[in-house]
C-alpha cells in the first residue's frame, strides 16, 4: 500500500484477517537456543548485534530478537566482535512480514525453527511465536509503507484491516491500497555506473537486483557491448539473494573508449518467471556509459592457484600474493567478492584481510558450509590500496563440489592444509 511515498502522514500497519476478524496464522518461530544483546544497545537498521554466546548458531539460521525474524550472513570474527544478519540497502532484513526494531542490552536473542501454521509441540522452555498475517513497515522498496505477501489458506472471504501503527488518525491520513495476484518480476542496477579501470588490470563492479512480488529465482548476469581492448566476466545472483559481482579487464594496449563506443555497454539478466526466461537489462542513462582507464595500480594481486575445490562443510588454505609497483610501500587490504552464500572466509580477523607493509604474501582459510549445493563460480581478490585506487586480480574459479567415497570433509580439509 501507498502513504508515505504520496506524502500521507500515515505510518500505516496492514493486516488480513478472517471473515470473525480474527488473525490468520502464516508461520510458528520456535526458538531452539537462547543467548542474549550484550555490550550496547542496537537501532533498527544496523545489520550487527553483539550476542553474549553464539557456539550454538550457524551461517543460514533465522533468529529472533523481540518480534523480528533475521538471517545469520556472518558469525563474529571473536570475542570483540558481532553477528551480522542480512540487509538491503543499509535496512536489516526481516522475514514473514515482521519488522526491524530497536534492541536493548539484555535482551533475549533466540535461534528458531520455522513451521507451518497450526504446528503444536512439546514445551521446551522457550517462548513459541505463531506469526500471522500481519506488517507494518515493507522494507527498503516500501519505504515506512505497508507490503503484505498473504496466501490464503483457504478460498473464502478475507478483511483488510488499515491502521497507523501510533494509533493517530485524521482527514490527511490518507492512503491507497492495492490487491492483486503477485506478479513476480527484477530489475537489476549496475554499480558504479560508470567504472573506472586501472591500465593494463582489473576492476569490480556490482549488479544489485532489486526482487518484486516473490520473485526468488536465480539471475544470470552478463556485460555486453565492451569495446575493443575490455573483457568481463559473467555471473549469476544466486536465488534469494540480491546482488553479485562482475570483473572487467582492460588489456595492457587497452585505451580509454570514445563516448560512442562506452554507450553501448549494457547488463543484460536472464531469469525464469512462471516457466518463461524473462531478460531484463540495464541500459546506459541518457546512451552514455563512460569507461575511463586510470594509471597502473600500485598493486597486482594475484593467488597461488586460479581453481580451488572445496566441499561442503569443508575448509581450504588460498594465499593471496601482493606485488607492489613502483614506490609503494604501504599496507594492502584485500577484499574477496563474489563467493556464494554459505562461503566464507575465516580468519581474516578484526582488521580483515591485511598484507602489512612487511609482508608480500597472506594465507587465508575458505570454508564451505554443509549445506551448500554443487556449483562453479568465479571470484575475486581486490586490493584496496589505502589512498590510491582499488586493483582486483585475475578471476579464481570455485568449484564447489559434493563429497564421495566416504570419506569426511574435516580430513579432506587437512589435506589440502
Amino acid at each position: 500500500m501507498g502513504a508515505r511515498r504520496f506524502g500521507s502522514p500515515l505510518d500505516s500497519e496492514i493486516e488480513v484477517l478472517d471473515v470473525r476478524g480474527k488473525p490468520i496464522e502464516r508461520a510458528v518461530v520456535r526458538p531452539v537456543y537462547q543467548t542474549e544483546v550484550t555490550l550496547n544497545d542496537r537501532d533498527s537498521a544496523t545489520n550487527t548485534l553483539r550476542i553474549f554466546a553464539w557456539d550454538g548458531v550457524g551461517i543460514g539460521d533465522y533468529m529472533m530478537v523481540g518480534r523480528e525474524v533475521v538471517k545469520v550472513v556472518e558469525m563474529p570474527r571473536g570475542p570483540d566482535s558481532d553477528i551480522f544478519f542480512r540487509t538491503y540497502r543499509g535496512q536489516r532484513t526481516t522475514y514473514f512480514g515482521t519488522t526491524p526494531e530497536y534492541h536493548s542490552v539484555g535482551q533475549p536473542v533466540y535461534k528458531v525453527e520455522i513451521h507451518p501454521p497450526g504446528t503444536s509441540f512439546s514445551p521446551n522452555g522457550y517462548p513459541l511465536t505463531r506469526v500471522t498475517y500481519r506488517n507494518d513497515d515493507g522494507g527498503v522498496l516500501y519505504g515506512k509503507d505497508s507490503h503484505l505477501d498473504f496466501i490464503a489458506p483457504e478460498d473464502g472471504e478475507y478483511i483488510v484491516r488499515i491502521g497507523d501503527t501510533r494509533g493517530q488518525q485524521g482527514p490527511d491520513y490518507a492512503y491507497r491500497l492495492l490487491i492483486h495476484p503477485p506478479r513476480p518480476d527484477y530489475k537489476l542496477i549496475l554499480s558504479p555506473e560508470n567504472p573506472n579501470l586501472p591500465k593494463g588490470g582489473a576492476t569490480v563492479v556490482n549488479v544489485e537486483c532489486e526482487r518484486y512480488d516473490g520473485f526468488e529465482n536465480a539471475v544470470d548476469v552478463r556485460m555486453e557491448g565492451l569495446p575493443k581492448g575490455f573483457s568481463a566476466t559473467s555471473t549469476t545472483i544466486e536465488a534469494g539473494e540480491t546482488s553479485a559481482s562482475i570483473l572487467i579487464q582492460a588489456a595492457p594496449d587497452a585505451i580509454t573508449p570514445s563516448q560512442p563506443e562506452s554507450g553501448s555497454i549494457r547488463i543484460v539478466g536472464r531469469a525464469r518467471i512462471g516457466g518463461q526466461e524473462v531478460v531484463r537489462a540495464v541500459e546506459p542513462d541518457n546512451g552514455a556509459r563512460v569507461l575511463t582507464l586510470m594509471p597502473a595500480p600500485d598493486v597486482r594481486v594475484a593467488t597461488d592457484r586460479q581453481e580451488v575445490t572445496i566441499h561442503p562443510g569443508e575448509e581450504i588454505m588460498l594465499e593471496v600474493r601482493a606485488n607492489r609497483q613502483g614506490s609503494y610501500g604501504g599496507r594492502i587490504p584485500i577484499e574477496v567478492r563474489n563467493l556464494p552464500f554459505g562461503v566464507q572466509v575465516q580468519n581474516i580477523g578484526l582488521n580483515g584481510i591485511l598484507v602489512t607493509e612487511e609482508d608480500t604474501s597472506r594465507k587465508v582459510a575458505i570454508r564451505c558450509e554443509p549445506w551448500v549445493k554443487p556449483q562453479t563460480r568465479q571470484f575475486y581478490m581486490v586490493a584496496n590500496v589505502e589512498g590510491g585506487f582499488p586493483s582486483a586480480g585475475a578471476p579464481i574459479t570455485l568449484k564447489v563440489e559434493p563429497l564421495y567415497g566416504g570419506h569426511s570433509a574435516t580430513r579432506s580439509a587437512r589435506a589440502r592444509r
